[in-house]
């Protein structure tokens, strides 16, 4: 008799176990779920269960906050880097460029901001890249770069052909 009450007892926490092992790994921040199934009382079940879902939806939580924060980051750091080249141009032109200077100063810690932002978005991220639009992306580089390409006396234009491919081209 004590042997079934000793067998019994080794064999009741069994579930518990799994279940307290899947907490810790949850708050040491792995929210992958065991696809293993609770064998023990509804209750218990129950609450596997809703670990379960729980841990999928925080894992989309913050895919999705990642996701935003790099989206973020990266259209900001666009027309940052634009104005920043403008306003070193303006500069190059005026006697007294010291709210210039001001302006580039601000500009280049918002620029560190953002970037420290998007790498805050990739640090934890192991996914494969995912589609680009190349076109836009092309874009907004010719974009960000014309201002330069002003100053040298260069008309920088994108071109598409029906292929698909970009050309990117220097007029003067």
């Amino acid at each position: 008799m004590s042997l079934v009450g000793w067998l019994v007892a080794r064999c009741e926490p069994l579930p518990l176990r799994r279940l307290n092992d899947t907490a810790k790994r949850f708050g040491d921040g792995d929210l992958t779920v065991d696809e293993y199934a609770i064998d023990g009382p509804p209750e218990l079940q129950e609450l596997a269960s809703t670990m379960s879902t729980m841990a999928e939806q925080l894992a989309a939580l913050i895919d999705e906050q990642r996701a935003f924060v790099a989206d973020t980051s990266h259209q900001l750091r666009t027309p940052l880097t634009g104005l920043r080249l403008r306003l070193e141009n303006l500069q190059a032109g005026l006697a007294d460029a010291a709210q210039v200077d001001a302006a580039i100063e601000e500009i280049a810690r918002m620029s560190a901001l953002v970037a420290d932002l998007l790498q805050l978005a990739r640090a934890d991220r192991h996914d494969a890249p995912g589609p680009h639009d190349v076109a836009l992306l092309a874009g907004e580089r010719v974009d960000t770069w014309s201002a330069m390409a002003e100053t040298a006396g260069l008309d920088l234009q994108l071109t598409s052909k029906p292929s698909g491919v970009i050309a990117t081209r220097l007029f003067k």
